[in-house]
């Protein structure tokens, strides 16, 4: 597909719409994590909790997605239970992605060198990185949601 063809109005509309549900998905995710790991299991079972959020998280990014981002209204089962398998496959995939990338990071970065700080934030080499690598993640998932899972009919 020719770089031209990408950068359209249309294009970047829907971009900026798909960074925006991204951006909703991350405080359901978080929000899911804060209520079961802090409010459910009393600060016990993260993994749970980690998994509970990822699930809802991922959930509403389908669900958005497909009908305000992609604008597909094809909601037959065959077809939405093919989308659901890619779609969720496709993120545990960058998940893990993210998962190795932070790992490599960590061997090769000094946590202890900050770059930015404000009050109790601080930015560190690790946080950059994972900061680029949720970049190229959003990326990834974006151009295979366009172009594989709710590739127009």
């Amino acid at each position: 597909m020719p770089m031209k063809k990408f950068l359209t109005k249309a294009f970047l509309k829907e971009f900026f719409i798909y960074v925006g549900f991204g951006l909703l998905a991350s405080l359901v995710s978080y929000g899911t994590f804060y209520l079961f790991y802090k409010v459910v299991f009393a600060y016990s079972h993260v993994l749970t909790a980690n998994t509970i959020a990822f699930i809802l998280g991922t959930t509403f990014s389908f669900l958005t997605s497909k009908r305000f981002v992609f604008k597909n209204f094809d909601w037959s089962f065959p077809t939405v239970r093919a989308e659901i398998i890619e779609f969720f496959s496709l993120r545990i995939l960058t998940f893990t992605l993210e998962q190795l990338g932070l790992y490599i990071a960590g061997k090769f970065i000094d946590p202890t060198i900050i770059y930015f700080a404000y009050h109790s934030f601080t930015l560190n080499g690790i946080m950059l990185a994972k900061a680029l690598i949720s970049i190229v993640a959003g990326l990834i998932n974006y151009l295979f949601s366009k172009l594989i899972i709710f590739k127009p009919q």
